[in-house]
């Protein structure tokens, strides 16, 4: 604050002006100071704060820099991981493509071998059903064997009652004979007294019907048991024993015919 200013003499106005300097250069020092002193205290308190701060960021530098060195780490074994990984993914991914490789290899065979199979069950089934065609048609001639067999039987039981009675109309008559030979020729043999030409004639037609039905019969025979071979079917038990069964029969028929000569 300024005094006010009297009028007074030279030397007054001098020392008064030299007063009001120092006074004004006080009150400027003090405002100076002041102002200093509030400057030092905020900048003592800035200071502080910037401290604090260089402090609590120094801290968080080092936490944070913890914390790097701890996610790098993280990181480096996290590639390492991830590179393994890769590399067993790799490898698993080659031995699982090889596997399939083989594997499509091993369908591709089977496919093959499933191909041959079915051309051979294909091939066996054409065989079988030919082998069923060779069935009805040998089981239809051993039909047609067993008509002629039992027409032959009904000729051959015909034959036997025809030789039957020719021999029994041949032994009336050699009875007779040895009735008129005892009656009326006592000395001439018997021998000489039978019509020969007859007894000719009759043995002749007798051989010729046992001869036939012999040879028919197994000859029919033959036939079915030269058949049955031809057909494959030797396996089968059945046409088998109807075979043997049937030769038995023709045999048994040759052998009693051929026993009447």
């Amino acid at each position: 604050m300024v005094a006010p200013v009297e009028y007074v003499g030279e030397g007054t106005l001098d020392t008064t002006m030299e007063y009001e300097g120092q006074y004004d250069t006080q009150e400027r020092f003090g405002i100076i100071q002041e102002a200093l002193n509030s400057l030092l205290k905020e900048t003592e308190s800035v200071a502080d704060r910037v401290a604090r701060l260089i402090s609590s960021r120094k801290t968080e530098n080092e936490n944070l820099s913890a914390d790097v060195d701890y996610l790098q780490e993280e990181v480096e074994f996290l590639q390492k991981k991830n590179y393994e990984d890769c590399n067993n993914l790799n490898k698993a991914i080659k031995k699982f493509q090889y596997q399939v490789e083989e594997a499509r290899q091993v369908i591709m065979e089977k496919e093959e071998i499933i191909k041959v199979q079915q051309r051979f069950v294909a091939s066996k089934q054409e065989e079988i059903e030919e082998q069923y065609v060779f069935i009805d048609d040998l089981r239809q001639n051993v039909r047609d064997l067993r008509n002629q067999l039992e027409i032959k039987q009904i000729e051959k039981i015909l034959a036997q009652q025809s030789v039957e009675e020719e021999f029994r109309a041949l032994g009336e008559i050699d009875e007779q004979l040895h009735a008129v030979d005892k009656e009326n020729v006592p000395e001439r043999p018997a021998s000489k007294l039978r019509p020969k030409g007859f007894l000719g004639c009759l043995s002749k037609r007798l051989l010729k019907v046992g001869l036939c039905v012999a040879i028919s019969t197994v000859s029919a025979a033959n036939q079915a048991r030269t058949f049955l071979y031809s057909c494959g079917a030797y396996r089968d038990t059945c046409l088998w024993s109807c075979a043997h069964e049937l030769l038995d029969t023709c045999c048994s028929i040759a052998c009693a015919v051929s026993g009447h000569f």
